[in-house]
């Protein structure tokens, strides 16, 4: 099909009379006076002759002696069904990646809101559009590619689909114009859930910009916290959904749980770090969980390059402190020691190659003061380990640093088979091949392959893996 959408204007269009995009050296005319345009019919019926014959009759070169139709029928590749409802969402276009703000997303000039963005600002989205439909967007998430949900042209969004931020709710008060009037079903597109709109528009007075890191009121924050504080309490294999699958006991995840058992006794400080998608927080987060329920654990994560203010507001939400946080950072300071005081607690700072200069001072500080009983574990990319070395005052605190690599060929054969079934009848040979080709030592690599293994078994009905189903796997990946 994109054979033939890129070769229609150059071998079919070209020819046509009336085809306005050929050269015209010289004063010539646009195109001759006597020149006969073709009426629809005789188009139509021209493009479909012509069509026929691209896909019956031509040989490309790529094709290397097949006609397009043969290359067709060859291709092993499964086939799917799209269900109708979803045909829509081949009419989208792609936009590029924004960042979520309290405003929400900033399209063309112009703010799109929706009520699943709350609590998600700083968070880079992917945005997709349907042309001439400029009163909705379609946004997901710009590193998993997960659909978050649609969002709307903030002049005309009901006034909870404004509630971007946690205070919005204490904020709009009973003021006469933000009382919601009666709403009218609108759908927006065929098939789709219809999303409510005002019968009329509603003013919308200006409200305080929410800070980052700032928790929310008492009385809505028990579900939030315990969303932002909860280890993985099921398997999440590398972003992955894959039944069946194994957390395989490796050289490295052996290592990291003697090794945070140590930290989390010497009440120290730790530093894991490594290549992405090498299994470190899936590691650390397994690790972690044995300890629980003896061990407070609270997971944190931040924001690009966050300042001592926001890393308060976050550690103030991961204690679940009741109450407003301090304005003042003195008042701030204090409360947060005396809560890590209570009792011994570990925090797991994951992606801390985004932390500054600021943020690691701060953490140092808390650190430091002789009444908490803290360990702390910094898991983050192959950059986290040069950011922890420019700060001499907490590098030379770090109890334990821990490097994943790759898995080694030896150590696939060891591992993959255990990984996921679908591996374990495999041979030798293609799971070498699979690693040499596509994985190169990357859990999370082979997370995506399996998947895709698992997708052409099924759809092809074979009982096992072969180099000629991987190749179709190959394809599927960067």
């Amino acid at each position: 099909m994109e054979g033939l959408n890129r070769a229609v204007e150059g071998m079919f269009l070209a020819a046509l009379p009336g085809y306005a995009r050929q050269p015209r050296p010289g004063k010539r005319s646009s195109r001759p006076k006597d020149e006969v345009l073709l009426g629809f019919e005789d188009f139509t019926t021209r493009l479909l002759a012509w069509t026929l014959w691209w896909n019956t009759e031509h040989r490309p070169a790529p094709l290397r002696g097949r006609t397009p139709l043969e290359a067709w029928q060859d291709d092993p590749t499964p086939l799917r069904d799209v269900p109708a409802a979803d045909l829509w969402t081949f009419t989208l276009e792609d936009a590029g990646t924004r960042t979520l703000t309290t405003r929400g997303i900033r399209f063309r000039k112009r703010d799109y809101v929706g009520p699943w963005m709350t609590g998600q600002a700083g968070i880079q989205v992917r945005i997709r559009f349907m042309p001439h439909h400029d009163h909705r967007i379609e946004v997901y998430h710009a590193v998993t590619g997960r659909y978050l949900g649609p969002a709307d042209l903030a002049d005309q969004a009901t006034r909870p689909d404004c509630r971007l931020r946690p205070h919005a709710a204490r904020d709009a008060g009973p003021h006469p114009a933000r009382r919601a009037p009666g709403r009218l079903a609108h759908p927006c597109f065929p098939g789709r859930a219809d999303h409510a709109r005002p019968a009329r528009p509603v003013p919308v007075r200006p409200c305080r910009r929410f800070r980052p890191g700032r928790p929310p009121p008492a009385g809505r924050t028990s579900h939030h916290r315990q969303r932002r504080r909860r280890l993985v309490t099921a398997a999440t294999y590398q972003y992955v959904d894959l039944p069946d699958a194994s957390v395989v006991t490796t050289r490295a995840l052996l290592t990291a749980r003697e090794n945070i058992s140590d930290t989390v006794a010497a009440r120290a400080m730790m530093c894991i770090h490594g290549g992405a998608g090498f299994g470190k927080t899936l590691a650390v987060n397994i690790c972690l969980r044995a300890l629980e329920p003896g061990e407070d654990v609270r997971k944190i994560t931040f924001r690009a390059r966050p300042t001592a203010r926001a890393v308060r507001y976050e550690l103030f939400t991961a204690l679940d402190l009741a109450g407003e946080p301090p304005r003042h950072p003195s008042e701030f300071d204090r409360l947060l020691k005396t809560a890590l005081a209570e009792r011994p607690r570990t925090f797991l700072v994951d992606e801390a190659q985004r932390l500054n200069g600021e943020a690691f001072e701060y953490f140092r500080y808390l650190w430091d003061e002789p009444s908490t009983q803290l360990a702390i574990i910094f898991v983050g990319g192959a950059g986290c380990h040069t950011v922890l070395r420019r700060e001499p005052m907490l590098s030379s605190r770090i109890f334990i640093w821990q490097q994943f690599t790759r898995l080694t060929p030896d150590e696939v054969l060891e591992v993959i088979p255990l990984f996921h079934p679908v591996w374990a009848d495999a041979e030798p040979e293609d799971i070498a091949f699979a690693d040499s080709h596509a994985a190169h030592g990357n859990f999370r690599a082979w997370a995506q392959l399996t998947a895709h293994t698992r997708t052409a078994l099924a759809r092809t009905g074979r009982a096992r893996v072969d180099q000629e189903l991987l190749r179709w796997a190959f394809s599927r990946l960067a």
